[in-house]
């Protein structure tokens, strides 16, 4: 009996090493298998990213949750060690060769090379971007990622949540440094983009604290969980104290950089007003379109399709007996000032405007099965973005997809629901 545990053992211990074997060989050098390359590279980019780790919420269902304290890393640096991971990332892939894979596995590897490909080529345009924008910058993806994304069940994640307002100052900072970098280079936002940030940050800081998205998202889900009410009382206390004293602060110190980087923008000049902006475009075509087609190509076949588009539109219009004869502009004028295509600009309207979305949203989640082979397990659910970034004049219209545990959000806009935004429901 005695040698019969003896060799079990021998054989537990001689599994583990083996396991242990494949760990390190699999995340520290070249993965025997390239899907384990692929899952190796999907999860060393995710652990870069504390935000991303708290949206997708995998680790927490193995009790780590170290990240729901941290916030991503903004810094130059960072930005550096990540091209130069990507650049490892593409020589390991190239070792791999074609003939040692499944067709499978060589359609994976060519297409994670050519977005590589394009990663490579556009890094010399890394900082041809707009961090602070009105649109999905910085300034409100923060107070949005707080409110939409950071759980709290536990007295934990609500430490954890004022430990990641205490760290926005540092974020913040870090982002300064790419714009004074930036404009160093010459490259500037538009004037637009420069008017807009500060008005929105500025519409930000002059709410009273208690009422900042960041506060009274966090007592509403202190409201939901089980810690004990005094308990959260004293991490309510603290939040505000934190968002008075690192928040706000914060978020002033970019408004007095853009007031002064205001004096130095004059005209809403696109893309091709930037140091090299016209090989910074065809870079960023080739990611958006994954072709090689030329500017002047696209722009030609991008009327040509506005006109088809348009046509189509008269003909549905002159179909429901509409009067198109003055032309596409002044018939869709005519539609946009119809009032049957209004809510009423009240509470119950913008209710019933979600209810409509959920709506379609269940009826194309029941014909999923008859089209795709996989359904997610993830559910879509549709929810008001949050109204700091509903102004009309901040944000046009805006759809963005956050992962919440487990469930997709759709975030739609309902700042107004009269002329002149015509409802699209």
């Amino acid at each position: 009996m005695k040698k019969i545990f003896k060799y079990l053992g021998l054989l537990l211990l001689a599994a583990v090493l083996l396991i242990t074997i494949f760990l390190v060989q699999t995340w520290y050098f070249k993965p025997i298998k390239i899907n384990h390359f692929f899952m190796r590279t999907a999860l060393q980019f995710a652990m870069e990213s504390p935000e991303m780790l708290s949206s997708i919420r995998v680790f927490e269902q193995v009790g780590i949750d170290g990240h729901n304290a941290k916030l991503d890393d903004a810094s130059m640096a960072a930005g550096d060690e990540t091209f130069a991971q990507m650049h490892k990332t593409h020589e390991m892939l190239l070792s791999y060769a074609d003939e040692d894979l499944d067709e499978m596995e060589k359609m994976s590897k060519a297409i994670m090379l050519s977005l590589l490909d394009i990663v490579a080529e556009g890094e010399q345009f890394r900082f041809h971007n707009y961090p602070v924008n009105q649109l999905f910058g910085v300034q409100n993806g923060f107070p949005s990622f707080m409110e939409s994304t950071h759980q709290i069940h536990s007295l934990d994640d609500a430490e954890d949540y004022v430990t990641r307002l205490s760290l926005i100052d540092t974020k913040f900072d870090q982002v300064l440094e790419g714009l004074k970098y930036r404009e160093q280079k010459g490259i500037l936002p538009p004037q637009f983009v420069v008017t807009k940030v500060i008005d929105e940050m500025q519409g930000f800081i002059d709410t009273p604290i208690e009422e900042n998205i960041l506060i009274a998202s966090m007592i509403k889900k202190l409201e939901e969980s089980d810690i004990d009410k005094s308990d959260q009382q004293d991490i309510a206390k603290l939040a505000v104290a934190e968002v008075e004293k690192t928040v706000y602060p914060a978020y002033q110190k970019l408004i007095d950089y853009f007031v002064k980087l205001n004096d130095k923008v004059e005209n809403n000049y696109g893309v091709w007003n930037l140091p090299n902006g016209d090989e910074y475009y065809k870079v960023a075509l080739k990611f958006f379109t994954t072709t090689d087609y030329s500017p002047e190509y696209i722009h030609a076949f991008g009327l040509k399709e506005v006109d088809r588009i348009q046509a189509e539109i008269l003909q549905i219009l002159a179909d429901q007996g509409r009067d198109t004869t003055l032309g596409f502009e002044e018939s869709i004028n005519n539609v946009a000032f119809d009032e049957a295509f209004y809510y009423s600009d009240s509470n119950e309207g913008r209710e019933q405007i979600l209810d409509d979305y959920q709506t379609i949203l269940t009826e194309v989640t029941s014909k999923l099965s008859s089209h795709f082979y996989d359904i997610p397990e993830a559910k879509l659910d549709v929810q008001r973005i949050p109204e700091f970034k509903e102004k009309p004049h901040l944000v046009p219209i805006t759809i963005g997809l956050q992962w919440m545990a487990l469930a997709l959000a759709f975030f739609m806009p309902i700042f107004m629901t009269s002329k002149p935004h015509p409802s699209t429901a």
